[in-house]
């Protein structure tokens, strides 16, 4: 009888341990559906506070759990362990789950059409993602995802898929068809609203809407570019132009965000703009050489290791979130940027480089994105 009471209370402390630890990932799904900046946080592989297995939560009675959110196991999804342990109890249980955010996937530059690598289209510091295909792209780096085909790369499914789903970016620079999902929504209705309550000097082309305390705002009901010599920096303010644009020679701007909902063409360059690489820039350096083109670690270690954090940028023309509704397409366009690209369209751009900001792109407004648990399992791990 004693044996069989003990026995009991060991199973009913691993059962509390168990519901503890689905606790946990109740409260870690609430965390991640909080908000678009928090999802964006973590699947750009940051951490949160008392989501880092840094914080004993008690508030569920008969024991405690701990939770650990973090990036992966591949773009555009999380994973949460959550491990609970009853009161009066050594034993640990403990919970991994997977979830992904429906059209949330975040990169140094996000193509809803096709990407035509030109000589000198250079993406650095965080990855391509494109949902239709892309030619043959001329570097090693960044890694590149796509929901299609990647000429020069794999353009058959199931032959040659590349780096995932085992990760072996040593030997591959591409993940081809892909399931990545729909594209991201951007929430423009959002970005509107904070052009017209931004106060930005005044474009060319069309006049802006009136701004707050009699200033012009940056909406403009129309096209207009950024004219040359041009220099306004403003990293909460938006500047929305409902057409196309033009970012012109000897000009800068460092805002939270530039929306065009036509073409773009980006000739900027004006700065020298010290930005901060960010923490998992190597990421898009790994491989190593052989089959195709030069080694990615190499000439991360010539470039940016030698400074890591930080690089200056020569001749930067932007500095913030770029949105195209249209297509980019300049054939001599010679700008740079540091920030994050979605383009609706697609891009054909030369001399054109992007430097990836991940505090720019955790923070790009989505709309009508839901988190979901995709799957779960119980794992073993220690406290």
């Amino acid at each position: 009888m004693q044996q069989n009471s003990v026995q009991t209370q060991d199973a009913s402390k691993k059962n509390k341990s168990f519901q503890l630890a689905e606790a946990g990932q109740d409260r870690a799904s609430w965390k991640l559906r909080e908000s678009d900046s928090t999802w964006n946080i973590v699947a750009g592989t940051g951490t949160l506070i008392n989501y880092n297995n840094d914080y004993v939560y008690t508030d569920v009675a008969g024991g405690s759990y701990k939770i650990k959110i973090s990036s992966g196991p591949s773009i555009g999804k999380v994973t949460v362990i959550s491990k609970g342990m009853a009161k009066g109890s050594t034993a640990v249980r403990a919970i991994k789950g997977i979830y992904s955010k429906a059209s949330s996937v975040t990169g140094a530059m996000l193509v809803a059409g096709g990407v035509t690598f030109k000589p000198n289209l250079d993406v650095e510091w965080g990855p391509i993602v494109g949902y239709n295909s892309m030619t043959s792209p001329s570097n090693t780096y960044p890694r590149k995802y796509c929901a299609g085909q990647i000429q020069g790369r794999c353009t058959v499914s199931g032959a040659c898929n590349g780096a995932l789903p085992a990760g072996n970016w040593v030997n591959y620079d591409y993940a081809a068809f892909q399931n990545l999902g729909n594209a991201p929504t951007i929430d423009l209705t959002n970005y509107r609203n904070l052009a017209k309550s931004s106060c930005v000097p005044l474009l060319s082309g069309v006049a802006p809407n009136p701004g707050p305390g009699g200033c012009n705002s940056g909406y403009y009901n129309g096209a207009a570019d950024i004219p040359n010599g041009y220099d306004f920096r403003c990293s909460t303010c938006v500047i929305f132009i409902e057409g196309a644009t033009s970012l012109n020679n000897n000009s800068f701007i460092d805002v939270g965000a530039l929306c065009a909902t036509g073409d773009v063409d980006f000739k900027a360059k004006n700065v020298n703009y010290v930005s901060t690489i960010p923490a998992t820039a190597q990421l898009e350096y790994q491989y190593a050489g052989g089959g195709y083109g030069s080694s990615a670690v190499a000439y991360w270690n010539t470039t940016f290791a030698p400074g890591y954090p930080h690089y200056t940028i020569n001749g930067c023309g932007m500095h913030g979130f770029l949105y195209c509704g249209g297509n980019i397409s300049t054939a001599a366009g010679n700008g740079q940027m540091c920030g994050a690209v979605y383009i609706a369209g697609t891009i054909s751009i030369n001399t054109f480089t992007v430097y990836y900001d991940s505090v720019v792109g955790n923070n790009i407004a989505l709309q009508g994105a839901t988190v979901t648990r995709a799957s779960w399992d119980e794992i073993l791990t220690s406290w």
